[in-house]
């Protein structure tokens, strides 16, 4: 990887490039400064405005609230560098992806801020070499080395709804019926909310490429584990919102899912496919704890991340609701659950949840009716208070070939 320094960019600053690539352009109030893309090696990049009329396109800004501003660098990767050649086609659709690369073995982390380079635009691919744009800045590590954000959901009833299947069918009946009515939807959940666009490839096929989604998703038998991919940064709506939408769609697929999301150290190593950590063992505590079909936020993630759960709370995306809890587990917490996901949040053309609750009240045994019953309390609670259907899913779709944006989806 062969990095060149090109210009330092404060607080508020924008850049935009020729449709040339051979010239960028940097606006911060009333000063403009010009930077030769390829230029300047033996001194500074820096150049004199051009004489000849240039067509720009608007690259970024570096928002004048962020915490840091950058140098922006002309970045060329090689084929041994490890970017996945994946990461570099998602780059040319202009979507807004961004690969963070840490650079910790440059710049040592200090005082939980460590050096990262974002790269945020392919000049060309030639030859093996891939030449970007980025911008090496500091990035604030809201989590330490090995901590994570963690969800645990249960599917209620699995052992009974498999003995049954079971008794009349196959085994690969019961897995088609997984996977067509909570696998699919589950990967589906956390692949969409967590991507920032939708991308499509020659064929017009929907990808789902993992280097665009922030969220990794995990089956192990009756329980399903989501954890923040580790290159991608913390956005914690989209833990949420994928955890909304999947009980959400998994309600009206004949499915109850209990869960809770915690914050804590963990670790994957998903080609053995192990997965341990405190973060883990903390949701699965609560989400065992819990009388319903749902998922509540642990004490942990609450108090760690209090300014960003703040706004959700007032979007309707979290709502603070006493959690029903069974009576032999309260003792064992140490404090009661206060907030819960909206799992009705997101708007869908799916069908009345009320009714495909009920329809799972009709087939509960008789112990497991109370948790039906609470689930449907919460769903009268959020009619209530408004909050059913209150947000919709709007993106931005990409196709890889042709790297141009297709609609809104």
């Amino acid at each position: 990887m062969l990095i060149q320094p090109l210009f330092h960019l404060d607080l508020g600053a924008s850049v935009d490039l020729s449709q040339d690539t051979e010239v960028i352009r940097i606006t911060l109030k009333n000063k403009t400064s010009f930077v030769s893309t390829w230029g300047g090696r033996e001194g500074t990049p820096e150049i004199s405005a051009p004489t000849r009329p240039i067509r720009y396109e608007s690259l970024f800004s570096v928002a004048e609230s962020a915490p840091f501003g950058g140098l922006l660098c002309r970045v060329e990767f090689g084929p041994d560098d490890g970017v996945a050649q994946e990461s570099f086609r998602l780059l040319q659709t202009g979507a807004g992806y961004v690969a963070t690369i840490p650079l910790d073995e440059l710049v040592p982390v200090k005082d939980r801020k460590r050096a990262v380079l974002q790269v945020l635009y392919v000049i060309k691919m030639v030859h093996g070499k891939t030449v970007t744009l980025g911008l090496i800045t500091i990035d604030e590590m809201i989590l330490e080395q090995d901590e994570n954000v963690v969800a645990v959901l249960d599917i209620l009833g699995f052992t009974e709804i498999m003995a049954s299947t079971l008794s009349s069918q196959t085994m690969d009946d019961f897995e088609k019926l997984l996977v067509n009515t909570i696998l699919s939807p589950s990967k589906f959940s956390a692949s969409f909310l967590s991507s920032d666009a939708l991308f499509f490839n020659e064929k017009n096929d929907l990808m789902l490429p993992e280097e665009g989604q922030a969220l990794n998703c995990v089956f192990i038998s009756d329980t399903i584990i989501l954890y923040f991919n580790p290159t991608a940064p913390i956005d914690i709506k989209k833990m949420f919102g994928s955890v909304s939408l999947l009980v959400g769609m998994a309600v009206q697929m004949g499915w109850l899912l209990r869960g809770a999301i915690e914050v804590g150290s963990f670790r994957s190593v998903r080609d053995e496919k192990i997965y341990f950590g405190t973060a883990l063992l903390k949701a699965h505590k609560l989400e065992l704890a819990q009388e319903w079909g749902g998922c509540i936020l642990g004490p942990d993630i609450t108090k760690r991340f209090l300014r960003e759960i703040e706004p959700l709370e007032q979007e309707g995306l979290l709502v603070e609701y006493p959690c029903p809890l069974k009576a032999d587990a309260r003792k064992d917490l140490p404090e009661a659950p206060r907030l819960a996901v909206n799992w009705a949040y997101y708007k869908h053309e799916l069908g009345d949840r009320k009714e495909a609750l009920k329809k799972h009240l009709s087939k509960a045994p008789t112990t497991a009716k109370v948790k039906v019953e609470n689930t449907i309390k919460f769903l009268e609670f959020l009619e209530k208070k408004g909050l059913v259907s209150a947000a919709h899913m709007e993106f931005q779709s990409y196709n890889l070939r042709s790297s141009t944006r297709k609609k809104n989806a």
